[in-house]
């Protein structure tokens, strides 16, 4: 199988692919490319918001699921825009533009993610073989089911939450370590950043789960109105 863990980073996109045991890691700079290179994967686990809210159900169950599921790391699920913010040219006009659609006002933090928002709803909009492909995963929830449904201790910005998340990672994949220090040393840190690999390793793990250890937030998804889901996938099990 081809499968690949995928993480926003300043760069674009970083993707991690194991092809039949061989891990290689790439940056890409927007997802059409990532997608082009990956057009033969299985899998493809990335960290973006995928089906977004609406007037009709202005809130996403599988947010509210992980927010309850994390605890202390809560903070780390934003709150994604309607389609009509996340495509707007401003701050101010995606805060008017969310307010209008579902009755609340935007992040700062989910503003910062919205461009990449976009990219993904547009490749998965216009392409059904993506749709079947390409599943929404939360770095922190994933870290949260590989270590027995416990929330990390640290932020993973700090040494420790590095460090403590990358110890979780080594049981899962004994090339982490390796794998973390070859990246920062091809790619600068205003590109790629530490814990965009982590959360990049993570979502291959969960890559990586067979078909029956694959959960998701909620269990059967919800759909918006353009028939993508609204979940977030998990592995359960070793």
């Amino acid at each position: 199988m081809i499968l690949v863990g995928v993480d926003g980073c300043r760069a674009g996109w970083v993707a991690i692919g194991d092809v039949d045991g061989a891990m290689s890691l790439s940056l890409f700079p927007d997802f059409d490319a990532l997608l082009e290179s990956w057009v033969h994967a299985d899998r493809i686990m990335v960290d973006v918001p995928i089906g977004l809210p609406r007037r009709a159900r202005p809130s996403r169950t599988c947010d509210a699921m992980a927010r309850r599921a994390l605890g202390r790391r809560a903070s780390s699920v934003f709150t994604p825009p309607c389609r009509r913010a996340a495509a707007a040219d401003s701050v101010a006009e995606a805060r008017r533009e969310n307010v209008r659609e579902v009755g609340r006002s935007l992040s700062a933090q989910a503003w910062g993610i919205c461009r990449k928002i976009v990219e993904v709803d547009k490749a998965l909009r216009r392409d059904d073989e993506a749709r079947r492909r390409v599943f929404e995963v939360h770095p922190e929830l994933c870290f949260w089911s590989l270590a027995g449904h416990l929330p990390m201790m640290h932020a993973k910005r700090g040494m420790a939450g590095r460090q403590e998340r990358l110890d979780l990672l080594n049981r899962w994949e004994p090339d982490s370590a390796r794998i973390v220090a070859d990246a920062s040393s091809r790619y600068l840190r205003r590109d790629l950043q530490v814990d965009d690999v982590l959360d990049a390793l993570v979502a291959l793990v969960t890559a990586r789960a067979a078909n029956h250890q694959l959960r998701s937030f909620p269990k059967v998804p919800e759909f918006d109105d353009q028939g993508l889901p609204m979940r977030m996938v998990y592995r359960e099990g070793p």
